[in-house]
């Protein structure tokens, strides 16, 4: 069968109060094909092409409920693995007549570019709704429409609109969806009456939250993936609460399936919002929406318009003018919105102009995934970074980390790295200055430390070098390291690691530890069976708990885990592993496990390079935190912050006596 041709393959007589136009479709510019249904009751299967590869569109009316199904019959839904379309009211026009009274004046909400928006209320319920009227005609108008009533029927999210019902009575369309008091956030920025108080900044940025879940939604829960390709402030709804909700999805595509990177199409979109990769060549990517969204979230920040003619020529462009000030921190307050007057978190303005950034890279593949833009939003609009304005002070000597890119999997470690290094301001955490993203080149810009890793103290020490760290500097290391897990596992929400090994712990000149290499840090809790946890954990396997190998169910207790071996590592001078030893010594949590249990037997697990200087209680209860972190039920190991406890006690010299 051709792909522009459709099969009616069953019909069945429908009151006939329903009509319903199906439109043409052309697989250019994905247009349906029109066939009427006049009379009766119908479900109609047809078989159209989409994006070069057959979809089937199952249409059941009476109530509406739309299934699209690939070559293989697997459904279409928002849920993987679900075969549930959510089923929807179909309206008559006098219905929705007698809600709105006629569709008085008095219950015009707005006028918007597809035709009027009225609310009235249900009878039946006392449900307040929105009745929206669809002006246009033609066959665009027609599948935008239909486009509209099919994703709102499969897609079902908090951060989407929710679809009550439709009405197709004649020429008549007309949609019905719940009712948002607050209205569209373009009136909240943009049409705000003077009387009315600005969005304050953690407003803002739960809204941004809100925006950022709908589309990671959209992309990685519905399956096939969703391109939402309308993301403009008018078409972000406010609840009571300020909870926003994505609507208005005529634009949507269905993203690419398989093997395929990309959907070819014509360019639609509202100027300003538009990704450039897909204006000047048509390849449409669920990265054009993180575009978007990077352009939604400067509007949030600066107040401005996407575009603003009644602005200076060089000011007419939001993201043009924006990348001029983003490359000179000095001038980031230039960019914030003078009607939040100041009233915002210095970090968390920098870290929503460098989410910003992220998002609005000319090469898509630069761009973040919205899973990872959660993580960064999810921070700033829970208030925990701090609350006054500053720059932080220049740094005279800097290290530059270029990274080598394992193709799609390597861009997203970058990402990662950026987003999280820049969540966090704490001393045991490195401090992350800039980066770079030009063409392939992916560069980390950071504090320099000047002793290095931990690694090569303790595992690669020449012996020219200065003397074996003594007894508390080794301590001081390891409590340096258990505060930097502490704020990121006391975060909100809280953060894994995932990499903790001494090569990924670096010290200041005053042996202060800096845990360094986020690229494998995670939310917690995190449980993904299509992670390959094999690939995770190649850079620090013999760091990892026992239940992450078998169970995949990643959380903070994994990092705790590490701890106790990077402790171990720290008391005995010895590696995690080392195939250089006997095949009894090789591992180094299973040959001291034997000797933990051995009270007479804790000398053994001193570093010889000590030589016996560290006071006797001290060495024994560093062991004991060490055993504890260890243990093989993860709910019997510590929370970091009860080890930070502990270990304080050991950086004095309050636990005296000598070992001999």
């Amino acid at each position: 069968m051709s792909p522009t041709t459709t099969k009616v393959k069953e019909l069945r007589s429908i009151p006939k109060r329903l009509k319903f136009d199906f439109t043409t479709f052309n697989p250019i510019n994905n247009t349906f094909i029109t066939y009427g249904v006049k009379e009766g009751s119908a479900q109609i299967e047809c078989e159209i092409g989409i994006n070069c590869h057959m979809l089937k569109l199952q249409i059941s009316i009476i109530p509406l409920t739309m299934h699209i199904k690939d070559d293989k019959e697997s459904t279409i839904s928002a849920n993987k693995g679900s075969d549930h379309a959510i089923k929807q009211q179909a309206f008559t026009f006098q219905e929705l007549a007698d809600v709105t009274e006629n569709f008085s004046p008095e219950h015009l909400v707005d006028v918007g570019n597809f035709g009027k928006i009225y609310r009235g209320k249900l009878k039946e319920t006392g449900e307040i709704i929105v009745v929206e009227q669809l002006d246009r005609y033609g066959s665009r108008g027609q599948r935008e429409f239909l486009l509209q009533v099919m994703m709102l029927s499969f897609l079902n999210h908090p951060n989407l609109i929710n679809l009550i019902g439709y009405c197709t009575e004649g020429d008549k369309r007309f949609l019905v969806h719940e009712y948002l008091p607050l209205g569209s956030l373009d009136q909240h920025l943009h049409d705000r009456p003077s009387k009315q108080k600005p969005l304050d900044w953690y407003t803002r940025m739960k809204i941004a939250l809100g925006i950022a879940k709908g589309l990671e939604y959209m992309h990685h829960n519905a399956s096939p993936p969703v391109i939402y390709r309308n993301l403009k402030p008018s078409n972000i709804l406010l609840d009571k609460n300020f909870k926003a909700k994505l609507s208005d999805f005529g634009l949507s595509k269905l993203g690419p399936s398989g093997e395929k990177k990309y959907v070819s199409t014509s360019v639609v979109g509202t100027y300003g919002y538009i990704a450039p990769e897909y204006q000047k060549t048509g390849f449409l990517t669920m990265k054009a929406d993180v575009y978007s969204f990077g352009v939604v979230l400067l509007e949030l920040v600066t107040g401005r318009r996407a575009v603003d003619i009644t602005k200076q020529t060089k000011e007419q462009n939001l993201v043009s003018w924006a990348h001029q000030i983003l490359k000179e921190p000095s001038k980031f307050t230039e960019l914030a919105d003078p009607a939040l007057q100041g009233n915002f978190p210095a970090n968390g303005f920098n870290q929503a102009l460098a989410v910003a950034a992220m998002c609005l890279q000319e090469e898509q593949t630069a761009r973040p995934m919205m899973s990872d833009v959660i993580t960064a939003i999810m921070y700033l609009s829970s208030g925990n970074l701090d609350d006054s304005i500053h720059s932080p002070p220049p740094e005279p000597i800097v290290a530059v980390k270029k990274l080598n890119l394992d193709g799609l999997l390597g861009h997203r470690e970058f990402l990662v790295q950026v987003m999280m290094m820049s969540l966090f301001n704490h001393p045991n955490l490195v401090n992350l200055i800039g980066y770079c993203v030009e063409g392939e080149e992916r560069i980390l810009v950071h504090e320099y430390l000047p002793m290095g890793s931990l690694h090569h103290y303790l595992h690669d020490r020449s012996p020219k070098q200065k003397p074996p760290l003594d007894w508390y500097t080794r301590i001081r290391i390891a409590l340096g390291v258990a505060r930097g897990l502490e704020c990121i596992h006391q975060s909100s929400p809280p953060i894994i690691h995932l990499n903790l090994k001494p090569s990924n712990v670096l010290l200041d000149c005053d042996f202060n530890a800096k845990l360094s290499n986020f690229k494998l840090a995670k939310i917690e809790p995190f449980s993904d069976k299509r992670i390959n946890l094999e690939k995770v954990m190649l850079g620090a396997h013999d760091y990892f708990a026992p239940e992450d190998k078998i169970t995949g169910l990643l959380t903070v207790k994994t990092d705790v885990y590490s701890f106790g071996v990077v402790l171990l590592e720290l008391i005995s001078g010895r590696r995690a592993v080392d195939l250089s030893r006997p095949s009894k010594e090789q591992n180094l949590v299973t040959w001291s496990q034997q000797r933990l249990n051995k009270p007479n037997k804790f000398p053994e697990l001193a570093d010889p390079l000590l030589q016996c200087e560290f006071p006797v209680k001290g060495f024994n209860q560093a062991l004991a935190i060490a055993a504890k972190c260890l243990r093989e039920e993860p709910s019997a190991r510590p929370m970091m912050s009860d080890v930070v406890a502990n270990l304080m006690c050991l950086t004095t010299d309050n636990y005296n006596g000598i070992l001999v």
